[in-house]
């Protein structure tokens, strides 16, 4: 019966030794990647609340310029109503004046077929409020649109960030998970060739790299790139 010379032994605890040095430097930098993971989790739901909370602002400033444009319909319908009680002239007159397209041949066509002074007065007071209220109006209709479109750009923004970070990819290279956002050439340190099993030559290890002739824990990665799933 043949035994094993104490050389042997030590040999063969020697390699273990090795894979279990090699077992816990991996395990130690999956916990660190685990924990960098949950970090950056955090920082993008904040990112997305802060986002969110931007949106209901948006949401908030779009019912504003609603409720103002609708206190401009009333106005113009006021204003309309209380004209439709004034004589047949006057009314005739400012059917007139709403085919024109500007102030000038407004107070024109007043001055030519209104004579009492009052009425002339209330006229022009009329136009100029109608232009007032048409140009605000016209103006809060187009920010209010700009902030739907912004509002809808944000929303699609936020959806995209959050359902790309959250959702983290493992690489068919270096077998490490990544975020794609933060995926650039330095990120994934691999070895392109193939692992063989003889002995590295820099530490005698049972396995080596073909690409550099070191095992992984002699050398990670003998290249640099980018991370590429599966």
């Amino acid at each position: 019966m043949n035994f094993l010379t104490s050389d042997e032994v030590e040999a063969i605890l020697g390699n273990y030794k090795v894979h279990f040095e090699r077992i816990k430097s991996e395990n130690r930098e999956l916990k660190e990647k685990v924990e960098l993971t949950l970090e950056k989790k955090v920082e993008i739901e904040k990112d997305y609340i802060k986002v969110y909370s931007e949106n209901a602002a948006l949401q908030k400033e779009a019912i504003y310029f609603q409720d103002l444009s609708r206190q401009l319909d009333e106005k113009l319908a006021i204003k309309e109503k209380e004209s439709a009680t004034e004589e047949k002239s006057r009314i005739n007159t400012y059917k007139s004046l709403a085919e024109l397209d500007n102030t000038d041949n407004c107070q024109e066509v007043i001055e030519k077929n209104i004579s009492e002074p009052s009425q002339k007065e209330l006229l022009l007071n009329l136009i100029k409020s109608y232009t007032a209220c048409k140009s605000d109006m016209k103006q809060c209709l187009e920010n209010y649109d700009n902030i739907l479109k912004e509002n809808d750009s944000l929303q699609t923004q936020a959806n995209e960030l959050v359902s790309t970070s959250l959702n983290p990819k493992i690489c068919t290279r270096c077998k490490g998970t990544f975020n794609p956002i933060e995926n650039n050439e330095n990120s994934c340190v691999f070895h392109p060739g193939n692992l063989k099993y003889y002995s590295c030559r820099k530490c005698g290890a049972d396995e080596y790299w073909s690409c550099c002739n070191q095992c992984r824990s002699c050398l990670k990665g003998c290249r640099k790139g980018k991370h590429i799933s599966f």
